[in-house]
């Protein structure tokens, strides 16, 4: 991992693969787009405030537009276009975060039942940190699996929190 710098030498906070990969998740979002018989760069500049040569440069990986990213508005703009929220999730995931669908996790069920899951889950998170910890390190296989499980955790504490609101506000 490579620490990045921005043009006045000055440390940024990701690596400059995390800023590469934000670059290729809105190249990816671009290459969705289609408007009026346009496709990629040309359908995304239809659809927002700027420019295709803009556009382009957002996701260019050329040294000169090395610190050029496009603006919330812009990702805005194109996730609701395509109906997908491609870099959204991108940044979400780069903080370990997972986006929920409302719908899917509105799922209507006892507050009981919905704190049950959460538990017993919670249960196999302390049961690999435990198996994971035995041997004193942590390979990169061992990295993915509580990921998978604290995300399935945060998905039933969200479903338990709206069963359980779904009651008070009755």
């Amino acid at each position: 991992m490579t620490v990045a710098f921005d043009k006045n030498n000055k440390r940024r906070q990701l690596t400059v693969e995390d800023y590469r990969e934000i670059k290729d998740a809105f190249k990816r979002l671009v290459l969705l787009c289609l408007k009026d018989g346009h496709r990629g760069a040309t359908a995304a500049a239809i659809v927002t405030r700027v420019s295709q040569e803009r556009i382009s440069q957002y996701y260019s990986h050329d040294e000169k537009f090395r610190g050029d990213f496009a603006p919330a508005d812009i990702v805005a703009d194109l996730e609701a276009h395509v109906d997908a929220p491609i870099v959204t999730e991108f940044l979400a995931d780069l903080q370990d975060r997972r986006l929920i669908k409302r719908d899917e996790c509105t799922t209507v069920q006892s507050p009981v039942n919905a704190l049950l899951s959460v538990i017993a889950t919670m249960g196999q998170v302390q049961t690999h940190i435990a198996e994971t910890m035995a041997d004193g390190r942590i390979d990169p296989e061992e990295r993915k699996q509580p990921k998978k499980t604290f995300r399935t955790a945060e998905d039933q504490l969200t479903a338990a929190r709206r069963a359980f609101i779904d009651i008070i506000e009755e």
